[in-house]
C-alpha cells in the first residue's frame, strides 16, 4: 500500500503544487498591474503556502528535501507549518475583504499570534522527538503512539480544524453578502473546498486515534484518504480565487456558442436559397459545433449573414402569410415575442419555399426600419431575435410538411 500511495502522489502532489502556482502567478500579475492592497497582497501569499507544501510533501521532493537538511522527516515539519500559515492566512483575507482595515488588522492579530504560537511548540516538540526513520508517506501514523509526535500532531490537527472550520463559515457567509454572482460562486466553491480540507483533518484523525487504540486498520484513511481529500480541497480553493476573473468571460462564450448553434436551421436554411450570403461556405458539423475558436466573430457573421439573407427573401414576403401566422399563434397562446417570432418564422418558411418554385415576387410586407449601428447593439441582444425566429421555424407546423423539408435546414 506505501508503495502504491507513494507513486501515486508522485504524480498528483505535483498537478496540485502546478495550479497552485498558476493561480498564484495570476494573482501576482493582477498585483503588479494594479494597485496594491493588503488583500491583494493577503490573496497572493494564500494561494503560495498550499503551492509550497504539495510540491515538499511530494514524495521524492521530500526525500530529496530530507538530505539536503540531513535531519529525516524535516520536510513534514515544514509541510505541516506551510499549512498552519495558509489557514492564518486564509482568515486574515477574508478579514480584510469584510471589514475596514483597521478592524480586519485589530481581528488578524490574535490569529497571527496563535499561528505563531502554534509553530513555535510544533517546532520545538518535532525537534525534541526521535523520528529517525524516513517515512514520506505514513509518517502520522507510524509516530502516532510516539508521545512528543502525538502532542505535535495534535496541535497542528486542531488548530488546522479550527481555522478551516472558521474560514469556510466565514466565506459561506460573505457569499451570501456579494452581488457578483461570479464572485458569490467563487466563495462557494472556496467554501466547498475548505470541507474537502476538513475531510483531510479528519482523515487523519481518525486514523491517529486508531492507532493509540493498538490498531493499523484505518491506516489507509490516513494514507490515502487524507490526502486525496486535501488535494481536491486545495484545487477547488484554487480554481475559486480565479473563478470571478474567468468565470464571466466563459458563461460569455458559451452564451455566444449556443445562440450560433440555435440559430443554424436559420442560416442553413437561407444559405441554401441564396449561398453569396456566406463568407465561407458551411463546415461538417461536428467541426463546427465543437470549434469554440473566434465565436464572437463567428456569431457576428452568421448574423450578418441571416440578415442578408433576410433582406433577399423580402420581395417573397406576403401579408395574408403574416396574417394567419399571427391568428395561429395567438390562438395557441403565443404573445409579445413569441407571437412576432412565429409570424416571422412563417413568413420566411413561405418566402422559402416560394423562391425554391421560382414563383413570382410579390411584395406585399413593408420592409422593417434598418437595424441600430453595431456600436449600439451587442451579440446577445443582437442575437436572441433570430435565435427565436430560428426556434419558432424549427417548431412551426409549416416547417414539417414534406414540400418544406429540403427548404429549411
Amino acid at each position: 500500500m506505501l508503495q502504491t500511495a507513494e507513486l501515486l502522489f508522485n504524480v498528483i502532489y505535483p498537478v496540485c503544487a502546478v495550479v497552485g502556482f498558476i493561480t498564484c502567478g495570476y494573482k501576482v500579475r493582477d498585483l503588479l498591474r494594479g494597485p496594491r492592497s493588503a488583500a491583494l497582497v493577503a490573496l497572493v501569499v494564500a494561494r503560495l503556502w498550499p503551492a509550497l507544501s504539495f510540491t515538499v510533501a511530494t514524495p521524492w521532493v521530500y526525500r530529496q528535501f530530507d538530505q539536503w537538511i540531513g535531519i529525516p522527516n524535516t520536510a513534514t515539519l515544514l509541510v505541516y507549518s506551510l499549512i498552519v500559515l495558509n489557514s492564518v492566512t486564509a482568515q486574515v483575507l477574508l478579514l480584510l475583504w469584510s471589514h475596514p482595515p483597521e478592524v480586519a488588522r485589530r481581528k488578524a492579530l490574535p490569529r497571527l499570534a496563535a499561528c505563531a504560537a502554534v509553530l513555535v511548540t510544533m517546532t520545538v516538540l518535532f525537534v525534541a522527538a526521535d523520528v529517525t526513520s524516513e517515512r514520506p508517506v505514513d509518517f502520522d501514523v507510524y509516530y502516532a503512539r510516539t508521545p512528543l509526535i502525538a502532542a505535535f500532531l495534535i496541535i497542528y490537527l486542531a488548530f488546522f480544524a479550527i481555522g478551516l472550520g472558521t474560514s469556510a463559515w466565514m466565506t459561506w457567509r460573505f457569499s451570501r453578502a456579494v452581488d457578483r454572482p461570479w464572485l458569490r460562486r467563487g466563495l462557494q466553491l472556496n467554501a466547498i473546498g475548505a470541507l474537502f480540507g476538513l475531510g483531510y483533518d479528519l482523515a487523519k484523525t481518525v486514523s491517529i486515534v486508531a492507532r493509540w487504540a493498538g490498531s493499523s486498520q484505518l491506516d489507509a484513511v490516513n494514507v490515502i484518504g487524507a490526502p486525496v481529500s486535501a488535494s481536491t480541497g486545495a484545487l477547488l480553493i484554487a480554481i475559486s480565487s480565479t473563478l470571478p476573473a474567468w468565470g464571466p468571460r466563459a458563461e460569455q462564450q458559451w452564451r455566444w456558442k449556443r445562440a450560433y448553434r440555435r440559430l443554424e436551421p436559420l442560416w442553413l436554411a437561407l444559405y441554401r436559397a441564396e449561398p453569396s450570403i456566406a463568407l465561407h461556405p458551411p463546415r461538417p458539423t461536428w467541426r463546427d459545433r465543437w470549434d469554440v475558436r473566434d465565436i464572437e466573430y463567428r456569431l457576428y457573421r452568421r448574423l450578418i449573414e441571416i440578415r442578408d439573407g433576410h433582406h433577399a427573401l423580402r420581395p417573397w414576403f406576403r401579408d395574408d402569410v403574416a396574417a394567419t401566422a399571427r391568428r395561429d399563434a395567438a390562438g395557441k397562446g403565443a404573445s409579445g415575442e413569441g407571437l412576432e417570432a412565429a409570424v416571422e418564422a412563417a413568413m420566411l418558411i413561405a418566402a422559402l419555399q416560394a423562391r425554391t418554385r421560382d414563383e413570382p415576387a410579390v411584395g406585399t410586407v413593408q420592409p422593417p426600419a434598418p437595424p441600430p449601428p453595431a456600436s449600439d447593439r451587442n451579440l446577445d441582444d443582437d442575437s436572441s431575435w433570430l435565435v427565436a425566429v430560428s426556434e419558432a421555424m424549427r417548431a412551426s407546423a409549416v416547417h414539417s410538411r414534406p414540400d418544406s423539408r429540403n427548404t429549411v435546414g
